[in-house]
């Protein structure tokens, strides 16, 4: 009877939890063909359509559990690899020409006011959901959560070029 009554009871989930259940919900549709200007077959030959995400295509739940995350950003503009040039970081949706679709990380690098240029791109097949980038203390991370204790990595400069290193999270 006991074990029934623990069944029955209900579950009072935290108010964290409760907020932050978009967060397995949230979907984006590929619907541009340039992405900052760029042609998406210029970032990816397979690629039909991508679209960045942002706070304004987030749902209302998104929009109200990210409201005190401010180290939780869609865009980053900073000079990433220290040459003098404006760099920028941006998280998105894709959807390639077979139907493959998925996340991207893209950083590009200004080369006149409002042109940019690839330098960088990691793709993450899968359903298209949410992420975002932490700005923090001059690295971008790409996270698709915020309760978890990884992360999807960090974007790092390694003097030629870009990478995206995980770093293993010890339990």
């Amino acid at each position: 009877m006991a074990t029934l009554l623990l069944i029955a009871a209900p579950w009072n989930a935290s108010a964290e939890e409760l907020n932050s259940d978009w967060l397995a919900t949230e979907r984006f549709k590929s619907t541009e063909e340039r992405v900052l200007s760029i042609p998406v077959k210029q970032l990816d030959k397979t690629w039909a359509k991508a679209t960045l995400i942002t706070k304004e295509k987030l749902s209302p739940e998104a929009v109200r559990y990210l409201s005190d995350k401010e180290n939780y950003v869609f865009r980053v503009d900073a000079d990433l690899n220290k040459d003098g040039q404006r760099d920028r970081a941006v998280v998105g949706v894709y959807e390639s020409v077979s139907g493959e679709k998925g996340e991207f990380l893209l950083v590009v690098t200004e080369r006149a006011r409002g042109s940019w240029k690839k330098a960088f791109m990691k793709k993450l097949p899968g359903e298209p959901g949410f992420t975002a980038l932490c700005y923090s203390e001059g690295i971008v991370g790409w996270q698709n959560c915020f309760e978890c204790d990884s992360s999807l990595g960090d974007v790092v400069w390694g003097g030629a070029r870009y990478s995206l290193v995980v770093t293993p999270v010890e339990y």
